[in-house]
């Protein structure tokens, strides 16, 4: 079997770019990038993939005209899509790059995967499939909350994506059982958050230890419990821990508000790749704040955090508690702030013990993307 696979998605997931590209003042969040390249990694180490695709919008902050610019790296063609023009023109003018690039350059038996099936991307896919015979896979990671203006643009291509996609990739059981709920006899595999091979730092576990620093690294939007984090963190007052927060999002201007008198707490926006491997090695318990009505996602800041080795603190939501990662995480109720600082405390007493496991965590978070891609693979393939 000889497969040609095409990869659209919207980050930059390669360092070694034009200066046109590095013009752009990418805005890019972690979380995707990452997810993106580990995807690559993996379809790079299937024999059966003869042509491997990539094509990101690549959008950035600055304005002015920006062609279509194809890079090729480690056997992929990345081709980072055109626009013009400022934000309002830039997403209308990357739709006519975008259908450009697919009438042009998507041929029949093509093996399409598609990140979360944008408009962008699911309007010239959907057309051409009509005329050609495509194999047409979306990544499911995430679905626009109903409390987001933009669902009401973006949820009619998911339910079309839903009903004309011959296979999908699931982030958690709730995002496949949605699925299977509109379509009951879909193909769907689970495979959610991105695993990285990282050097951890061994700690003395014996070692007294007074500080602690607290991390959340995301999308900065009130369903992602940013709000609830911070509230909480700020009930009780210590110098003894500090919360350090990155990304961005709606709700940048009220965290920079909200923390302008708590020096314990630092915002520090969207940071390149050298300070956010800086400030996770220096990290000791990673948040998860996602609130708990949003149980069909999977949030994958979880698997970066465990990938570094990471104590992993997260609101109690369905999607981990019914996933494989399940009994690698501590947990506490996102509505209670007794209930934050009363698991902070406990893994704070309990620090010795804790790192002592952290290689044995280390191995069973590895097995189960060992296994994640062992069913990616089989999809692709059979």
């Amino acid at each position: 079997m000889s497969l040609k696979v095409k990869y659209f998605g919207s980050s930059v997931p390669i360092d070694k770019i034009s200066s046109k590209i590095h013009q752009r003042d990418l805005v890019i969040q972690n979380a995707t990038k990452k997810r993106e390249v580990y995807i690559l990694n993996t379809l790079l180490e299937i024999p059966e993939i003869k042509k491997l695709d990539f094509i990101s919008t690549a959008y950035g902050k600055r304005r002015g005209f920006y062609k279509t610019e194809k890079i090729i790296n480690k056997k992929v063609e990345y081709n980072f899509l055109g626009y013009f023009g400022n934000q309002f023109f830039r997403i209308f003018s990357s739709y006519f790059f975008s259908f450009l690039w697919v009438f042009r350059n998507v041929r029949k038996r093509d093996t399409i995967i598609i990140y979360n099936f944008p408009p962008i991307y699911a309007i010239p896919i959907l057309l051409i499939k009509i005329f050609i015979q495509i194999r047409l896979i979306i990544e499911f990671e995430d679905f626009y909350n109903v409390q987001d203006k933009r669902s009401l643009f973006y949820k009619p291509f998911e339910d079309l994506g839903i009903k004309h996609a011959d296979a999908f990739i699931a982030s958690s059981i709730g995002m496949r059982d949605f699925i299977l709920k509109k379509r009951k006899a879909a193909k769907i595999i689970i495979n959610g958050g991105y695993y990285e091979k990282i050097k951890i730092k061994e700690q003395d576990p014996q070692a007294l230890k007074n500080s602690f620093k607290l991390v959340y690294t995301g999308t900065l939007v009130e369903n992602r419990g940013i709000v609830n984090l911070i509230n909480s963190f700020q009930e009780f007052k210590s110098d003894h821990f500090e919360l350090i927060i990155t990304g961005s999002g709606r709700l940048e201007k009220w965290v920079s508000e909200s923390i302008q008198k708590d020096d314990r707490i630092r915002f520090l926006g969207l940071v390149d790749d050298e300070k956010f491997n800086q400030i996770m090695e220096e990290a000791d318990i990673c948040i998860n704040p996602q609130v708990r009505s949003m149980s069909v996602n999977f949030p994958s800041k979880i698997s970066l955090y465990l990938s570094y080795g990471k104590v992993v603190l997260s609101t109690k939501n369905s999607s981990l508690l019914n996933s494989p990662y399940k009994n690698l995480l501590f947990y506490y109720d996102e509505v209670n702030p007794n209930s934050f600082w009363d698991e902070i405390f406990k893994i704070k007493n309990n620090w010795a013990a804790i790192e002592q496991t952290k290689i044995e965590k280390l191995v069973k978070f590895k097995e189960i993307f060992q296994t994640q891609e062992r069913t990616l693979v089989k999809l692709l393939t059979k």
